[in-house]
């Protein structure tokens, strides 16, 4: 009979990758209007976050965070749903006298404003593995168009055949299709393409940023002349595979040598009782012996070679398991703020420098937002006061 072999699958990627993220955003973050008049910056902070929130919230935050520790970078994808500005009056036209706005001071007004901004715009986070970038031929910088491809279930039912003649009925499955976004400097499209071929769905221009795609380019870790990010998960792919094979090997080691056996010599009737705490075997025989063997033995070189694994994961990441609570006696007196620092030094640092990445992405965002507005007639802004500084 073949054994099986015993198979040890240990995550330390998927926890290091989860306290990264929370360690960049622990806290919610804080956007802060540039703009001169205090009103409008109130204004401004009140829409953004109403538009921020309406998008996810934290749950949007850790998303960015995730997809950008995973892929190397993440692309925020600003839509608008506002329809076309009216055209201009020709000059000599009769223009019909309207009651003068409300002015948009007043809380109550504001918060109308808000919910009325996160009716209309929206933050979305873009998969990498869907997302298609096309890169200027001269610049890897510039962003000349950016194409989404995806699959989603569909409002149809499509009917299965039977699998055998016993079945009575074929069955019903949700059918699916294939869509297709393309965000240009002055166009959006869709295309759908339900099995017969994609058709143009959507029209529409550009409402948010015209002259340039409404798509915010955020690096987990900056990539020399490259548009994609550093990764934290494929360094140590290589890593986390040598330690699970090397535990799978202890756990199967583990299995076939944890139980003892005896050989017994001149002793009658050995292999019909039992053996067990406080078992006593008794012969006349001088020459009769017991011997035990097996169990598991000692294996110093196996138990270092693993214990180099988990602290090559803790250079590598920057991560040592401290920084998620699980507290070694190798760790030394952290008596104070400083030694604790002093040991976490390593993510720490590496974290302020994501937040500086990660927050020029979510003020680049949130200026495009203000653009989306300002360009539907909801909240007109100068681009002076579309700029906005990230507070963590």
């Amino acid at each position: 009979q073949r054994l099986r072999r015993e198979v040890v699958i240990e995550n330390d990627i998927g926890w290091r990758i989860q306290a990264m993220v929370d360690f960049l955003f622990s806290r919610p973050v804080k956007l802060i209007s540039r703009a001169a008049d205090p009103a409008t910056a109130a204004a401004i902070e009140r829409i953004l976050d109403a538009v921020w929130e309406r998008s996810g919230g934290a749950s949007l935050l850790a998303d960015i965070g995730l997809l950008g520790h995973v892929y190397g970078h993440v692309d925020l994808l600003v839509r608008s749903t506002a329809p076309a500005p009216a055209p201009a009056p020709e000059p000599g036209a009769h223009v019909p006298e309207s009651d003068p706005p409300a002015p948009t001071t007043t809380p109550r007004s504001l918060d109308a404003l808000a919910a009325a901004a996160a009716d209309l715009v929206s933050v979305e986070v873009t998969e990498p593995t869907r997302a298609i970038p096309l890169l200027a031929p001269g610049d890897y910088r510039t962003l000349d168009a950016f194409i989404l491809h995806y699959t989603r279930a569909a409002r149809t039912l499509t009917a299965t055949p039977p699998t055998n003649s016993r079945s009575a009925a074929p069955t019903s499955t949700r059918a699916t299709e294939t869509i297709t976004e393309l965000f240009g400097p002055h166009a959006h499209q869709i295309y759908l393409d339900s099995g017969d071929g994609p058709q143009l769905i959507v029209s529409e221009a550009n409402h948010v940023s015209p002259g340039t795609p409404p798509v915010v380019h955020i690096q987990n870790v900056s990539q020399p002349f490259a548009y994609s990010g550093v990764s934290e998960v494929e360094p140590l792919l290589p890593l986390q595979d040598e330690l699970n094979i090397r535990l799978s090997e202890r756990a199967f080691r583990v299995t076939m040598q944890s139980f003892k056996m005896y050989l017994a010599k001149g002793l009658d009737g050995f292999d019909s009782r039992p053996v067990g705490p406080g078992q006593m075997w008794c012969t006349d025989n001088p020459d009769a012996a017991s011997e035990a063997f097996g169990g598991e033995g000692s294996s110093p070189s196996e138990q270092a070679h693993i214990d180099e694994l988990r602290q090559a994961f803790d250079k590598q990441s920057s991560l040592p398991p401290l920084a998620t609570g699980v507290v070694q006696a190798k760790v030394g007196n952290l008596s104070s703020e400083n030694a604790l620092r002093l040991t976490l030094q390593g993510v720490l640092t590496r974290t302020a420098r994501k937040q500086l990445a990660y927050g020029r992405g979510i003020a680049s965002a949130s200026t495009l937002i203000l653009a989306a507005l300002d360009h539907a007639g909801l909240f007109n802004t100068s681009p002076h006061d579309r700029l906005v500084r990230v507070e963590w």
